[in-house]
């Protein structure tokens, strides 16, 4: 065959292939345009396709299984994360996770709820979820069973696990009562912890936790929580914002309450009964003092720092998360207490004594540890042996000063929007403020507030490059307290870091607690 001739036979068999594969693009097509022709209108939306409930859940089923991360955004601010919805045998840290529609660690619950059920909600964070446990390991398997067992003639009791890793009271309590009319729970048992009064992070895409929150968008990624000395300055430290001693952790703990106070009004409305137990640890007495002795007493259980401290219920020696032996425990703990307090309306739970000793042992010597009214200065003895200084040098941080940051530097002490710190009131009368501004033109003029305590005193113009120092007088209400809160507030600020998602507006130098 000459060369012309095999150039002819390639080109029709090319030709062939090429209207082959017309011909099954063509039929795909066709085969598609069938298949979704019903959710389409007169116009080609690809958006009408959501509009389908059942279209929409299939395709964020998809999209959750098909990369590994956990959690999923959520459009109220409050809440701000839940897990991604319909998760199957997901595995995290050891354990298998499975979620509901809801973006719970939980069956599927029917709402609204049954008529002649008998429903228990246990409300909190990562304790809740059951992290790293397997799901019918969690308390309320436990509880549910035992209840069922010991009240057969009752009507169905179903106890329910609502909790996401680091869920805040805002969270906790947001998500529950904005959906109560549907849920209607007998009985709300909420289980906090001493991180409960931290921001609550947001999500990044494909379901990273972010360092920003949702519910504080003035703190841009600043995000305030005792971990913050280790976190961000890489000091072997935790700082003092979960111990009550000034404005900052205080006005925190008053959140906390405010949302408890919303909540129990809604429960209340419902005739819904509730529970609070506190598993504080060392810090009972803060619990007690900043919650507790705030609502009703018998509505507050107090988990003691005995318990808190026998790690064979913990998950590791570093983990302090309840283990399978934690969970049943406390699960005999909350049994013992719903049959003591007869709490499930129109049932009557029989004493289990095993539960009732549980009940008593864990719980007696943690109501008298927790209502002890100690001093600013003793509830730090319980947590910590550093003392606080009245300045920060930020340019030569050492462990002790790093805690005294409640959040907003980073290690190169740029501070963010938003930077809260705490120094020891030495008695003088002013507050001194050393810095220097950024580089960045775009910042002049931009007038930092300076806080103490509740009270504004006065702004920082920043001028690029130029350094700053100011001294504020101490407002007199801030005279006799031992522990002053100092806060530094930007209206605007700029990007650093490689990704552009760093927040920051100028650097300090030192702030301090002198005379002028």
């Amino acid at each position: 065959m000459s060369r012309s001739n095999e150039d002819h036979g390639r080109v029709e068999r090319l030709q062939r292939v090429i209207l082959s594969l017309g011909s099954t693009c063509l039929a795909l097509v066709i085969v598609i345009v069938c298949l979704i022709r019903p959710h389409l209108s007169s116009q080609l939306d690809p958006t009408s396709l959501l509009s389908d409930p059942n279209a929409k859940e299939s395709v964020i089923a998809r999209l959750a299984n098909e990369h590994g991360e956990l959690y999923d955004s959520h459009s109220d601010a409050d809440v701000g994360r839940v897990l991604l919805p319909n998760l199957k045998d997901r595995s995290v840290r050891g354990s298998s996770v499975t979620t509901n529609r809801y973006g719970i660690r939980e069956r599927n619950y029917v709402l609204p709820k049954p008529n002649g059920m008998i429903r228990i909600v246990l409300l909190g964070d990562s304790f809740v979820y059951g992290r790293g446990v397997a799901a019918s390991e969690r308390m309320g398997v436990h509880l549910e069973r035992w209840l069922r067992e010991n009240c057969p003639d009752a009507v169905p009791i179903e106890v329910l696990h609502i909790g996401v890793s680091s869920w805040n009271y805002q969270a906790q309590t947001a998500y529950l009562r904005r959906q109560l009319h549907d849920l209607r729970p007998d009985l709300v048992i909420q289980i906090a912890l001493p991180n409960d009064i931290e921001p609550s992070a947001g999500i990044r895409g494909f379901g990273k936790m972010a360092r920003h929150s949702p519910q504080f968008p003035l703190f841009a990624d600043s995000v305030l929580n005792a971990a913050f000395p280790r976190q961000m300055l890489l000091q072997a430290a935790t700082n003092y914002l979960r111990f009550g001693i000034d404005f900052e952790s205080r006005s925190r703990y008053q959140a906390a309450r405010d949302d408890i106070q919303k909540l129990l009004l809604a429960l209340d409305n419902y005739g819904c009964r509730y529970r609070l137990l506190f598993h504080y640890h060392r810090q009972l007495s803060v619990a007690w003092k900043h919650i507790g002795r705030h609502f009703d007493p018998s509505k507050m259980v107090y988990l003691s720092k005995d318990f808190a401290s026998e790690s064979r219920y913990w998950i590791s020696e570093s983990d302090y998360h309840w283990n399978t032996d934690g969970h049943l425990i406390v699960a005999k703990l909350i049994y013992g207490m719903i049959a003591r307090e007869r709490l499930l309306p129109g049932v009557e739970a029989p004493i289990w004594d095993e539960a009732a000793i549980i009940f008593d042992r864990i719980t007696g010597p943690g109501r008298i540890d927790a209502e002890r009214d100690l001093t600013d200065d003793a509830v730090l003895r319980t947590g910590s042996d550093r003392q606080i200084a009245s300045h920060i040098d930020f340019e030569a941080l050492t462990e002790s000063t790093a805690a005294q940051i409640h959040g907003g530097v980073d290690s190169s002490h740029r501070a963010s929007p938003y930077a809260s710190f705490v120094l020891k009131n030495n008695n003088r009368s002013h507050v001194r403020i050393q810095g220097t501004a950024l580089p960045d033109n775009v910042l002049n003029n931009t007038h930092v507030q300076v806080y103490i305590g509740p009270d504004c005193v006065g702004s920082i113009e920043l001028v690029a490059d130029a350094r700053f120092d100011k001294t504020f007088i101490l407002p007199a209400a801030n005279r006799d307290t031992p522990f002053i809160n100092l806060r530094l507030i930007s209206p605007d600020y700029v990007y650093r870091g490689n990704d552009l998602q760093h927040c920051v507006a100028y650097q300090l130098r030192r702030v301090s607690i002198e005379m002028p």
